[in-house]
């Protein structure tokens, strides 16, 4: 995530989620960590951004607090190179280092030349020494990683907020034989934590909430689902770019939005750009027009955000042939039991409830009474366009999208 504040264009599309930042708010003050789990494309990172930038224009709590983000999607996830990363961002805040000084500090022999504590440089030469042998403690690496920052924040009598955006990239240190459960370590190295909070955000809902519940309990760690805007939310959305709406065409633009923020700026851009009179009733079908066109065509942003969301999910699920003849099935047949679907993919109901409950690991199905649909609408709609063969050219025609909105709904 970075560390810069919100852009012009940022400001004038954010919709404040008071809840939410209520919520973190509460959770700082009593030194409780929060998981922030969301889909994609529904403002986690901005919250956090506008959250951060509030509070260090409050100067009555900016006064003693040092608010640090780090993007771990940008961060090396091998236990030596991330231990240096992450102090080396945290030591940066602390001595307020001009954005292109930062990078001098990810390495530790840089930070043993400061005039640090004994304390910390104790544990950066504890850092260094197993840095140098052929087969380095990784995990003492990582417990120390996290002892730094709590003592650069004792030293300093400050407490010390740190966001760790693309936070289920910890999940990648249980690929080291001497981690293997990086949510326990985590747990372990974070619990007692007097003067660190942590705020991990994180798309990968459903494993998140699994592995850092079953690690951390709740007097340590609130998990906060970010929901999707509801109808009002969307309408105040759409209409910082579209002006007043009429009441039913506001109603379609959530539908085909599904609450999506990123989705509902993308759409209402193209209403703009098609001069569509989005105060005239008369505009509702034009909107399904748009929406057709922009799911499945391979240019548009929205196409491109639910292809992202298809293949991530396929990718961390694994075994992606056979998942994905699952997911063309419950993309094309609406309200299909466990049997049915075995039945379609040629597969006994035991293999195929352990392919639904693989691709319900990666938030890309879910289970709803007795049958199984997708977690995201819109995602369903792109996979019904995209296994259907719909693939629309910038310049398609109407009978193109005519038979991309018999599809979708």
């Amino acid at each position: 995530m970075p560390q810069n504040e919100l852009s012009n264009r940022e400001k004038s599309l954010y919709c404040p989620r008071q809840r939410y930042l209520d919520i973190i708010r509460r959770n700082i003050s009593h030194s409780k960590h929060t998981l922030l789990l969301a889909p994609c494309g529904l403002g986690k990172s901005l919250l956090v951004r506008d959250l951060f930038e509030s509070e260090k224009k409050d100067k009555s709590r900016s006064a003693n607090t040092t608010f640090v983000a780090l993007d771990l999607a940008r961060v090396s996830i091998s236990p030596e190179n991330f231990a240096q990363e992450f102090i080396g961002s945290i030591a940066a805040a602390n001595d307020r280092a001009q954005a292109g000084g930062a990078l001098a500090y990810e390495d530790i022999d840089f930070l043993l030349q400061q005039k640090y504590s004994g304390e910390v440089r104790e544990i950066l030469s504890r850092i260094r020494n197993e840095l140098q042998k052929i087969k380095p403690d990784q995990r003492l690496i990582l417990t120390q990683a996290f002892a730094c920052a709590e003592q650069f924040a004792a030293d300093n009598n400050r407490k010390l907020v740190i966001a760790l955006d693309d936070a289920e990239q910890l999940l990648g240190f249980d690929n080291f034989p001497q981690i293997r459960d990086s949510a326990q370590l985590f747990a372990d190295a974070t619990k007692r934590s007097k003067n660190v909070v942590y705020i991990l955000i994180s798309s990968f809902v459903s494993e998140m909430r699994k592995r850092f519940s079953h690690s951390l309990d709740t007097q340590s760690l609130d998990i906060v689902n970010l929901e999707s805007f509801s109808a009002q939310e969307t309408r105040q959305l759409a209409e910082k770019i579209l002006g007043k709406m009429d009441e039913r065409v506001a109603a379609q633009m959530h539908h085909w939005c599904a609450g999506i923020p990123s989705v509902t700026v993308s759409l209402a851009e193209k209403l703009v750009q098609a001069h569509i009179n989005v105060k005239d009733v008369a505009s509702v079908p034009k909107i399904k027009d748009i929406f057709a066109q922009e799911i499945a065509s391979p240019a548009s942003l929205i196409y491109q955000y639910t292809k992202e969301e298809f293949s991530t999910a396929l990718v961390h699920a694994r075994g992606a042939s056979l998942l994905k003849s699952i997911v063309r099935v419950v993309a094309l047949h609406d309200n299909l039991r466990l049997t049915e679907i075995a039945r379609k993919v040629y597969r006994s109901g035991p293999v195929t409830k352990s392919l639904l409950d693989r691709l319900g690991e990666v938030d890309l199905i879910k289970k709803k009474d007795s049958t199984f649909e997708f977690q995201n609408p819109i995602v369903k709609n792109w996979c019904k366009a995209y296994f259907a063969g719909l693939e629309l050219s910038k310049d398609a025609a109407g009978e193109e999208i005519e038979q991309v909105k018999k599809l979708i709904s």
